[in-house]
C-alpha cells in the first residue's frame, strides 16, 4: 500500500510542479524536504533568506551541493540593519504586525526582491507539504481520527491563515508565488492517504518522505524540519531589534512600527 500511494504521490507532485515551472523559474529554498524536492523536479534558481551565520543559511548550502546545484543558489544573508529597515515593508504587505506572520514573510520578502532584481517574475514554494502530510510536531501526539481532522481543518484555513500572508509578501517586489504542493490533484490524493502513512513510528511526514527519497538522497529525504522565522534567526534578530529600541517584545516593537505607519498616512 505505501509503495503505491508514495509512486502515485511523486507522480502528482511532479504534475504539479511541471504545470507551475516557467523560465525562467525561481524557489524560495531553504534546503529541506519541501523545497529540495521541487528543487529536483524543476530547473530553477534557488534563493535563500537568513540572518548571518543562520541555520538555515548553512543548511541550504549544504543541501544545494549535495544536490549538485550550487551554481544555482542565491544566497542572501542579512544584515541587522536591513532587516529593520523592510520591517515597515513587510508590515504594510501582509497587513498584520502579528511576530509570526511578519517573521516568516520577511525571508519571502528578501527572496522575492532579489529574484525580481534577477529578472525572475515567477517563485514555487513548498508551502502546503507540512499540512497535508502532517509536518508540524504537534500532530506527532495525535490519533488517527484526530489527526486527519486535524490535517483537513488546516488545509481548509491554509488560505487565510498563510498564502495570504505569502502572496503578500513576493507580490510587493512583483513576483508571482505558486504552489505545486497545493495542486487540487495533489491535496485530493493527499486526502486519500491514511493518517497511519502520514506519521509513521514517529516519523512525521513519513509518506512524502518516501515519496521523495525516488530522487533525494536520504540525509535530504529525511531531514528534520525546523520552523523557518526561528532556523533563518529572523524572529531572534527582531527581539534584539525590539531591545534596541525600548520594547519588552516583539510584538509591542511591531505594533508599534505599524501605528508609526500609520500616523504618516494620517498626521495627528
Amino acid at each position: 500500500m505505501k509503495n503505491i500511494a508514495s509512486e502515485a504521490l511523486f507522480n502528482a507532485i511532479e504534475r504539479a510542479v511541471r504545470k507551475r515551472a516557467y523560465s525562467p523559474c525561481a524557489i524560495a529554498f531553504s534546503g529541506g524536504l519541501d523545497s529540495s524536492l521541487i528543487a529536483a523536479m524543476c530547473p530553477a534558481e534557488l534563493y535563500s533568506v537568513g540572518m548571518e551565520g543562520s541555520h538555515d543559511i548553512m543548511q541550504t548550502k549544504k543541501a544545494a551541493r549535495i544536490l549538485g546545484l550550487d551554481d544555482k543558489l542565491y544566497l542572501h544573508e542579512l544584515k541587522i540593519d536591513e532587516l529593520e529597515s523592510a520591517i515597515p515593508e513587510v508590515i504594510k504587505a501582509v497587513e498584520s504586525a502579528d511576530p509570526l506572520k511578519v517573521s516568516i514573510a520577511l525571508p519571502l520578502f528578501f527572496a522575492s526582491i532579489d529574484a525580481h532584481r534577477d529578472g525572475i517574475r515567477v517563485m514555487l514554494s513548498g508551502q502546503g507539504a507540512d499540512e497535508l502530510f502532517a509536518g508540524y510536531r504537534r500532530y506527532e501526539s495525535m490519533g488517527h481520527e484526530e489527526l486527519e481532522h486535524s490535517l483537513k481543518c488546516d488545509i481548509d484555513d491554509i488560505a487565510r491563515n498563510n498564502l495570504e500572508r505569502d502572496d503578500a509578501a513576493t507580490m510587493a517586489n512583483s513576483v508571482e508565488l505558486r504552489v505545486p504542493y497545493l495542486d487540487r490533484e495533489v491535496i485530493e490524493l493527499a486526502l486519500r492517504i491514511a493518517p497511519g502513512l502520514k506519521v509513521h513510528d514517529g516519523v512525521r511526514k513519513y509518506i512524502l518522505r518516501l515519496c521523495a527519497g525516488k530522487i533525494l538522497p536520504e540525509e535530504l529525504a529525511y531531514k528534520e524540519k525546523k520552523a523557518a522565522q526561528y532556523s533563518s534567526g529572523i524572529y531572534s534578530s527582531i527581539g534584539k531589534l525590539a531591545r534596541k529600541n525600548g520594547f519588552k517584545g516583539v510584538r509591542e516593537y511591531l505594533e508599534n512600527v505599524a501605528s508609526l505607519q500609520v500616523q504618516e498616512i494620517i498626521p495627528v
